[in-house]
Formats: C-alpha cells, structure tokens, sequence
C-alpha cells in the first residue's frame, strides 16, 4: 500500500516539475482568457446587481423592474453610476 501512495507521489511531483506547458498549449490558455472577457462583457451588457440585495437582475432598458429576490424596484437610471 505505502509503495502505491509513493509512486503516486513520485509521478505527480514528476508532472509538476515538467512544467504546466507541457500540458496545456498556451494557446488554450490564451484562449480561455479572451473567451471569459467576451462572456464578462457580453453579461455585463444584459445583466446589473440589484443594488439593494447585490444580486444579479436583468438589465432595466427603460421604466423599472422588481428584483426576484428582495422585491424591491430597480431603475433604469442605475446603468449609468456603474
């Protein structure tokens, strides 16, 4: 038993001493990045926190909306003290 738990530890200090390029293109990584800021202002165009409960709501395009959570009105008028 104690000679799997070692040889688990020897390959996985062996994995993290060849370095993470060996294991994920920076490509990839560059990629992901691009992709999370594109999603983060894409639902940064259709989504606002209530600015009471901090949740996140749907954007208020004109007049009001209720929150889902606490209840309370949002206005549209919030988009622009972002």
């Amino acid at each position: 038993m104690l000679k799997k738990l070692s040889a688990a530890s020897d390959a996985t200090i062996d994995w993290l001493g060849r370095g993470f390029h060996t294991v994920v293109p920076e490509m990839f990584i560059a990629g992901g990045a691009i992709a999370l800021v594109i999603a983060w202002w894409v639902l940064a165009r259709w989504y606002q926190r209530c600015p009471h409960c901090h949740r996140f709501v749907r954007r208020v395009r004109e007049g009001s909306r209720h929150c889902p959570r606490c209840g309370r009105q949002y206005y549209y008028g919030l988009r622009a003290m972002r």
